[in-house]
């Protein structure tokens, strides 16, 4: 787990003050014969100012439950990927990726046990859906 240890930008601070925006691959079923055992998110910065990734991954049987949660600063051009093993009992999945900064393009990517890509979780960037938490307004 964790970002790769080769990222150009280990270490870097984020300058960026944009907003953040969160995205989703919504939820992935992994039951199947074929089932991936590990999956990867690729983070691409195409900008020309520093990104920040925020990756979690849960777990979604039953009640959604959080595996992993790491993040990442990245510079403009360049990438990072995090890979995380899904255990057995993961029968569900989701990827959420919070990006602060723009022009940041993702990716998630399901690996089966023999290594080779899943396409049936594979998720581009088109594919993600836009995650918009509204702040709760309490009445007295």
């Amino acid at each position: 787990m964790g970002f790769s240890s080769n990222s150009e930008t280990a270490g870097a601070t984020t300058t960026n003050t944009s907003t953040s925006r969160t995205f989703s691959t919504g939820p992935l079923e992994n039951a199947a014969n074929n089932r991936s055992t590990s999956v990867i998110a690729k983070v691409l910065n195409n900008g020309t100012g520093q990104v920040k990734a925020e990756v979690s991954v849960f777990r979604l049987n039953g009640k959604k439950k959080l595996i992993t949660r790491d993040s990442v600063t990245l510079a403009p051009g360049s990438s990072d990927f995090l890979s995380v093993n899904l255990n057995r009992n993961v029968l569900q999945f989701e990827v959420e990726i919070k990006i602060t900064g723009r022009s940041a393009l993702l990716g998630v990517f399901g690996k089966t046990a023999g290594g080779n890509l899943n396409p049936t979780h594979r998720v581009l960037n088109s594919e993600f859906t836009r995650v918009i938490r509204r702040k709760s307004s309490r009445t007295r």
